[in-house]
């Protein structure tokens, strides 16, 4: 029975040894990581103050498509719809701009109405001009999505 105590204990101080010895390793690679990355400016963002804006927006998703379909906007039903559209000039294809650039889409497309690429584009130069005297100086918009079809909302429904 001694000897089944001891062996016991043994086994214990063992694996606790392993494990603080795994705990050291993975904390010594996240301070290798700090020290990659450690000319990155790292800022408070409190000093950034939160603005209540998307209270003042009135910009519900029922409206918006009520007011998309009344400008003759209607859903686009698959990709090769949408290229359709952008061949009779009806959208433009968005690239990288002033303020802006595009993200990897998955569930979107780089396309909008020319009056929404004029918009995305003022809000860019705005976007830019605005955090030129910041700490922000250099920063980008990174756009996550844009246009999406029937099917590429149906895959992103099954997705999340």
């Amino acid at each position: 029975m001694k000897l089944f105590s001891i062996s016991l204990s043994a086994i214990v101080v063992v694996l606790l040894s392993l494990g603080f010895y795994t705990h050291l390793t993975t904390f010594q690679k996240l301070r290798k990581a700090d020290l990659f990355f450690e000319d990155t400016i790292v800022y408070d963002c409190n000093y950034f103050r939160e603005h209540p804006f998307s209270d003042s927006l009135n910009n519900r998703l029922p409206d918006y498509i009520f007011i998309s379909e009344k400008q003759g906007i209607q859903a686009v039903e698959h990709e090769e719809h949408l290229k359709k559209l952008y061949q009779c000039n009806e959208l433009v294809c968005v690239e990288n701009k002033t303020g802006f650039i595009l993200d990897t889409f998955v569930f979107s497309f780089p396309y909008l109405t020319p009056h929404a690429k004029e918009t995305l584009d003022t809000v860019g130069v705005r976007f830019k001009k605005a955090i030129k005297e910041s700490p922000l100086k250099g920063s980008k918009l990174i756009i996550t999505s844009l246009t999406r079809t029937k099917a590429t909302v149906a895959k992103l429904v099954r997705f999340n």
